[in-house]
């Protein structure tokens, strides 16, 4: 079922050299899209502008499109895209906060929770497993950051393979952050390893540090 803004569900229907999507709504405007000149109602057309009207060209047009730009400047949109987020990262974060608290947050993060404990049951139990080893005094959780010049005394454990749960690197919030998402994180001589890396073939970064 394809979904339409303000209808339930919309159906396909063969049409004579295309398609023709019926949307479970009465009385709303059809148009044409100039791409593939599928006819549809305006819903499953693309926002276009500040005011939210519609565009000219369908989404299943604009999805295209934009698959095709990802594929031909796939570095150029991630390096753009990382520098958005380091330069945005405080403002970032407090909405994020503020969506979060807000009752729609708080019932969108059950579900995003239970649907991760489900797809990443390896990392849950190592998780688990780190806790359980601190608790018993197998493992201590140091003050400060291990990567290298931070002091920040909130600290996370970070592993590199799930495979080995109580084989981790300790990392304030940011660091665990970049190692994740932006590359690898140079430590302390005191650590065990020279540098933090995300537990997949790591991401291509400035190593931070």
């Amino acid at each position: 079922m394809l979904k339409a803004d303000g209808a339930q569900s919309a159906r396909i229907l063969p049409g004579p050299g295309a398609f023709s999507f019926v949307a479970a709504v009465q009385g709303e405007e059809h148009r044409t899209c100039i791409k593939c000149g599928r006819e549809a109602v305006q819903s499953l057309f693309k926002k276009s502008g500040a005011f939210g009207k519609r565009g000219n060209i369908c989404r299943e047009c604009d999805k295209a499109r934009l698959r095709k730009r990802y594929a031909e400047h796939r570095e150029e949109i991630i390096a753009n895209a990382s520098l958005r987020y380091r330069q945005n990262i405080v403002e970032n974060r407090r909405r994020s906060r503020e969506k979060a608290r807000s009752p729609k947050g708080l019932a969108s993060n059950r579900v995003a929770v239970a649907k991760y404990k489900k797809n990443n049951p390896h990392k849950v139990r190592a998780r688990h497993l780190v806790k359980s080893a601190i608790q018993r005094g197998e493992l201590s959780k140091p003050s400060m950051c291990q990567a290298f010049r931070c002091t920040n005394s909130v600290v996370h454990a970070h592993h590199a393979d799930y495979a080995k749960p109580l084989d981790v690197s300790w990392l304030c919030p940011d660091h665990h952050e970049h190692v994740h998402h932006l590359g690898p994180v140079r430590l302390k001589p005191s650590a065990s390893r020279k540098y933090a890396r995300a537990p997949e073939k790591s991401q291509q970064g400035a190593i931070a540090g």
